[in-house]
């Protein structure tokens, strides 16, 4: 009925929404569904979203953006400017690649161009990123983050100066096959606690979705990531076994210096522990 509806009338946007966002919606309680109707529904919703981009944003501009892995040089590109009608279109499809298809990848291209309508919502950008990073492709993300780090309003000789040494290393790792040390991430770690503090009581400022600080503790927090997966291979590959707490590869002397993620509380904040379902290490938040 929707596929017919947008046949007769391409431009109502009404039924694309609500086949991104009904379709792939059941309740277990109340709905006895099969494991292929669900993903029928999933399939079509997705169906319907792409329908929608084709039918009533630029084609080309979407190519190019999804292309372009250089967020600031993409934010200051005026020509790739509004690609769709609203950002809504992409930014479901988004939503529906990421809570119900589980491609992350996918789900990061769509905020991405989500995020270039004059429109969008505060804070695409940055989610771009992070989409990215929970792909696991924890290079992208962290050039990523440090990309807006760089296209961020607030230009100081702090933020350029951080951003240009976590570029060096972050291309020494993951292009050069370098690998992290302590000593590197504990120095990362001394600069950004005198740089790009924390502070609970303005945190409101200092995580909005433009600001340099923000960026800077996020592509940090990858490159803390990146050494713990790191050496949880080596782990892996000696042991069978992957490591489960950064305490473990410490007491195994597989690190020698157990990173600290910027965000921080009185009794709780984030922790870096390792995802049984992605085998990589992941973080979240936890009282201590």
């Amino acid at each position: 009925m929707l596929d017919i509806i947008t046949e007769l009338n391409p431009f109502f946007q009404k039924p694309y929404l609500i086949g991104q966002l009904l379709l792939p919606n059941n309740n277990p309680r109340y709905e006895n569904l099969s494991l292929d109707e669900v993903n029928l529904h999933n399939n079509q919703a997705e169906l319907i979203g792409l329908k929608w981009i084709q039918n009533t944003c630029d084609i080309n501009k979407i190519e190019a953006i999804q292309s372009e892995e250089d967020l600031w040089k993409l934010f200051g590109n005026i020509a790739l400017r509004n690609p769709c009608q609203t950002y809504e279109i992409p930014f479901y499809q988004w939503f529906l690649y990421h809570f119900y298809l589980k491609d992350s990848l996918k789900a990061s291209q769509y905020y991405k161009i989500a995020s270039m309508n004059d429109d969008s919502v505060p804070g695409a950008q940055i989610l771009a990123a992070i989409m990215r990073g929970r792909w696991w492709e924890r290079e992208k993300s962290t050039l990523m983050f440090l990309n807006l780090a760089q296209a961020s309003p607030e230009k100081n000789i702090a933020c350029q100066t951080v951003v240009s040494e976590l570029e060096s290393i972050s291309f020494a790792v993951f292009q050069q096959w370098y690998s992290l040390t302590g000593d590197i991430i504990k120095n990362i770690e001394d600069v950004r606690n005198q740089y790009f503090v924390f502070d609970e009581k303005a945190e409101e400022d200092i995580i909005q979705w433009n600001n340099c600080n923000n960026y800077i503790n996020k592509a940090i927090r990858e490159i803390n990531l990146a050494y713990l997966d790191q050496a949880n291979e080596t782990f892996l590959r000696e042991n069978g076994e992957y490591a489960r707490t950064p305490e473990q590869l410490l007491e195994s002397w597989y690190i020698d210096f157990i990173p600290k993620d910027y965000q921080q509380y009185d009794t709780y904040g984030i922790i870096y522990k390792f995802n049984e379902e992605m085998n990589v290490f992941d973080y979240e938040m936890s009282d201590y």
